[in-house]
């Protein structure tokens, strides 16, 4: 996993690596110009027209090293100037030396970047901490007025890391960024300002990443196979355990059918599915390795069975919002100590049942989408404000959450937050989130741990979709798609 660290921590990743390497702060400036530069020469174009706007700090001085290599790689190049009222940096210096000054030039007010195809912004990085202004606010405006494409050096100027995201800052078609993601790159509200981002590697020191912890980290595909147990060559169905799924009402038959599905395909020894009388036949003929406990009630259901053959429950796939429903969920909580999976109508249910909050546990996984969340926080105005409920919630109930979106959040009391680096915009179709619960309530039935089965999880259902919007389409995927590549996906994980 990537650690997403702070301001702080990045500037300190910098002088570990500078110490403990040991290397000049120069050299490592060098290392970050030719690993941007050679994302850049597989991407751009060299007859492009570049403009690169540097400040004078170190961002600033990354961009005149930039400058100089693409130069000599016959890119045509022209270096604007930023200039503020703060002392340039010695490395800045030391690179403005090393550049032409016949392609060099203060940028003004009146500066035009129209003529160019390519700009390059190296105007304020990782560090900065305040609003933009002056003549720094005039240069962001002229790069946004600008029809180039914009690429940003590590991080768009502007954007301060750890705060709300601002009024003005650089909007990047790309970001190519050192090493570590940072926050805003997996956050909505900074969507216009960041484009595509891409991390390139410039050797920070690997015993200070082992040494300090993030806030957040990006979980990746090599996370966990190694926590993966191989199948022992006399296990029966037994051994991976039985889920229950208790789903569907009328007209939501469907989302039963998907998480059954799904559930079957997580690696469960045994489902069975509680459903209305009126499911049963439609979910035997999609689903016939699943076994069913028939309701009394044709349309929803009012009964929960009795649980004590099973490793966990999953329930709210299609459930519908009947009064008798609620009755279920408020057993399924109360009466049991099995780890559960909320999402959807059992979310919606949840709320309405008195002192709620507190019916929650530790082996509990809510998944809701930002929808649900609001009924279970209330509304934020941005991202930061939504990961600080994330963080409260968490503490106040001791659940797992998934708040289910790009880079889908995953979190737990005293714990770092997780961000989901799988997944594409054509997994936003109804039924998807019906598999997700279940392959989560597959897991947590093979006996893997709350935190671990929901990041496996959300990974595994993420990279599915991946491959079914490759093998067809983002604009045509269904979720029975992401079903049909759980086998594929998990191969690669594993």
């Amino acid at each position: 996993m990537l650690p997403v660290y702070n301001r702080i921590q990045i500037k300190q990743a910098d002088e570990a690596t500078i110490l403990r390497e040991p290397i000049s702060s120069l050299h490592l400036m060098e290392r970050a110009a030719h690993q941007f530069c050679k994302w850049f020469v597989q991407h751009v174009d060299n007859r492009c027209r570049v403009a690169i706007v540097c400040g004078t700090g170190n961002n600033g001085g990354d961009g005149l090293a930039i400058a100089r290599l693409l130069d000599g790689w016959q890119y045509k190049v022209y270096v604007y100037i930023v200039s503020t009222q703060q002392k340039p940096s010695q490395d800045f210096e030391e690179n403005k030396k090393r550049w032409r000054e016949d392609k060099t030039e203060n940028f003004t007010e009146s500066t035009s970047l129209q003529e160019f195809d390519v700009i390059i912004d190296a105007i304020l990085g990782t560090g900065t901490n305040r609003k933009v202004e002056g003549i720094v606010a005039k240069a962001i405006e002229g790069i946004n007025r600008s029809e180039a494409n914009v690429i940003a050096v590590d991080i768009p100027s502007g954007i301060i890391l750890d705060q709300v995201a601002p009024e003005l800052a650089v909007r990047a078609t790309h970001t190519v960024s050192f090493e570590f993601p940072k926050l805003p790159f997996l956050l909505q509200n900074y969507q216009a300002f960041v484009g595509q981002y891409h991390l390139v590697s410039i050797g920070i020191n690997k015993k200070f990443i082992e040494e300090t912890k993030a806030e957040y980290y990006l979980i990746e595909k090599k996370d966990f196979s190694k926590h993966i147990p191989q199948r022992e060559i006399f296990s029966y169905k037994g051994t991976y355990g039985r889920a229950l799924l208790v789903a569907g009402s009328k007209g939501k038959t469907g989302a039963s059918v998907l998480a059954a599905k799904a559930c079957v395909r997580s690696g469960v020894g045994l489902l069975e599915v509680a459903l209305p009388a009126h499911a049963l036949l439609p979910l035997q003929v999609a689903v016939p390795e699943a076994m069913t406990i028939v309701d009394k009630q044709n349309d929803y259901v009012s009964q929960l069975p009795n649980t004590n053959s099973f490793q966990a429950i999953g329930i709210g796939p299609g459930l519908g919002t009947h009064l008798a429903t609620s009755k279920v969920l408020l057993q399924v909580l109360t009466e049991t100590n099995l780890p559960l999976v909320l999402d959807a109508d059992a979310i919606n249910l949840l709320v309405t049942l008195p002192d709620w909050k507190n019916k929650l546990r530790q082996n509990i996984i809510l998944t809701p989408h930002p929808g649900e969340f609001k009924r279970l926080v209330g509304t934020w105005q941005n991202d930061i404000e939504k990961i600080a409920l994330v963080k409260k919630f968490v503490d106040e109930t001791q659940a797992c959450l998934v708040v289910k979106g790009a880079y889908t959040l995953i979190a737990q009391p005293n714990a770092p937050i997780y961000f989901n680096s799988s997944g594409n915009p054509g997994m936003a179709t109804g039924g998807s989130g019906d598999v997700l619960t279940g392959m989560l309530t597959g897991l947590l039935a093979q006996g893997y741990e709350i935190g671990f089965a929901a990041r496996l999880g959300v990974f595994w259902h993420g990279l599915a979709g991946d491959l079914a919007a490759q093998d067809g389409s983002e604009a045509t995927l269904i979720a029975s798609d992401i079903i049909q590549m759980m086998p594929k996906a998990w191969r690669l994980i594993t």
